[in-house]
């Protein structure tokens, strides 16, 4: 028969009952959650801001790339120009 030691979260009523048998231990799983919630939400953030910047920067290229386009050919009629005088 194979036990199965694996850690896995205790149960909000399991926590309440260790919380009876070894306080502290029961406090540190308390603390660990928050925080595994808070650099949760840290990281959401960031992925978020990041993928604004994407978008900011994909529209700063695309808005590039047109005034690139419009300056060759406002070169091209400019080099036509001077090479027919």
């Amino acid at each position: 028969m194979m036990v199965d030691n694996s850690k896995k979260a205790l149960a909000p009523y399991k926590l309440a009952e260790l919380a009876l048998v070894d306080p502290k231990r029961a406090k540190r799983i308390l603390s660990n959650r928050q925080s595994a919630a808070r650099s949760k939400e840290r990281k959401i953030r960031y992925t978020d801001e990041l993928e604004r910047k994407v978008q900011t920067l994909q529209n700063e290229a695309t808005t590039l790339s047109t005034q690139v386009t419009m300056l060759q050919v406002y070169f091209c009629l400019i080099n036509n120009y001077y090479n027919n005088i």
